[in-house]
Formats: structure tokens, sequence, C-alpha cells
């Protein structure tokens, strides 16, 4: 159990610093677009925690489910079908549960989305990687500076762009 909420945990990390990477820098752009679907910018920080308990509650919920389906470490391509399975549903489901009552252009939710399955890949693998390893410590370390990475980029690329 403590692994898995090690694992978890990591995994939000990565996830945290790819959606930070992606929406702080190279979407920021989309986010400067007048969109009346979308809150004002003040209010979109102030919501950024609640953005990313979201991404917590969501990890925590791939996680029972990789465990519920792989009580046995899997093949290597059938942990990635799963997780090619159920990143495309997710991000295809929100996609149109948000286009049937947003007024978000499509381009905003398709790349939105496609950050989402980016996401949800990224939090397979760490894991498929963690779970399963003799030492996981090693995989701890590279996501927490894969994480350093992404924030470190991203506020390269904010001050850029």
């Amino acid at each position: 159990m403590k692994r898995l909420i090690k694992s978890t945990l990591a995994a939000w990390l990565l996830f945290v610093g790819i959606d930070f990477f992606f929406h702080a820098s190279l979407l920021q752009p989309l986010w400067m677009e007048p969109v009346a679907g979308i809150k004002p910018k003040e209010e979109l920080a102030r919501l950024i925690p609640a953005g990313y308990l979201s991404f917590l509650l969501l990890t925590f919920l791939i996680a029972w489910l990789y465990k519920e389906r792989f009580a046995q470490q899997p093949g290597r391509m059938q942990a990635f079908r799963f997780a090619m399975v159920f990143a495309a549903l997710f991000s295809v489901s929100n996609f149109l549960a948000l286009y049937s009552f947003v007024a978000i252009p499509i381009k905003h939710l398709l790349v939105f989305n496609a950050v989402y399955f980016i996401e949800i890949m990224a939090v397979f693998d760490v894991l498929y990687r963690t779970l399963h390893s003799a030492k996981p410590g090693k995989i701890y370390w590279l996501v927490v500076a894969a994480f350093i990475g992404l924030v470190a980029a991203g506020i390269l690329l904010q001050n850029v762009m």
C-alpha cells in the first residue's frame, strides 16, 4: 500500500509538471485569446489548486484501476495498450462532454484533451515503472527531476514567448 501511494504521488507530480509545461508556456497563446467560455485570467490563477487537486483524484483513480487490472506485473505492451485505451477514452469522453455544454472553441478543446492524453499516458508509465520495480527509489528521483525540468522549461519559455 505504501508503494502504491508513493507511486501515485510520483505520477501526480509528473502530471502537474507536464500540465504546467504545456499550459503555462506552449499553450499560453491559447489562454490569451478572449474566449467567453473561459474564466478571467485572475480567477483561473486562483483556481489552479482545484485543477491540480482534480489531477490528484484522477491519478488515484488510474492507480486503483491499474492495481485492480494488473495484480501481477503485465507485459510492457499489455500495460501500454491498457494505458492507450484508457487515455483515449477518457480524453475523447472529456472532449465530447465539454463540447456538449461549454462555449469553448473546438481547437481549444482538442488541444486541452490532447494534453490530457499525454498526461494520462505519463501517469501510467510512472505506475508501471514504480509498481513493478525492485528499486523504485531511482525512478521516484527521476520523476522529481523531470518535474523540476518541466517547470524550469515552462518558466523559461514563458519569459521567451
